[in-house]
């Protein structure tokens, strides 16, 4: 019997393992919603990124937005009273919420 060489000396791979299929966990849902404020939102469950995109045109990328609370903004009655109360307040920091320009 050949001796193998390792992959690599700090990675060990057991053949019982079960790979884990990393493409289930992402979802990049994107939603339109009928409303004074909101056009679309487009939320990355893997980054914990919502984009919103107002009716004015405006799009703005909210940071280390969990899943939980994108949840309660998609079964929230009003979007976009939701959005004013629980998003605008708490996402005030230049590092949590990034504009972007209209050639992006």
């Amino acid at each position: 019997m050949k001796n193998h060489t390792p992959i690599s000396d700090t990675i060990s791979v057991s053949l019982n393992q079960t790979p884990i299929d990393y493409t289930r966990e992402y979802v990049l849902e994107t939603k339109a919603w009928i409303s004074s404020l909101l056009k679309q939102t487009a939320y990355d469950s893997l980054k914990h990124e919502l984009t919103v995109t107002f009716n004015n045109g405006k799009k703005y990328k909210y940071l280390q937005f969990l899943p939980n609370t994108y949840k309660e903004f998609c079964q929230a009655e009003s979007q976009g009273k939701f959005f004013l109360t629980e998003i605008r307040s708490r996402y005030t920091d230049a590092d949590k919420v990034i504009k972007i320009e209209d050639n992006e």
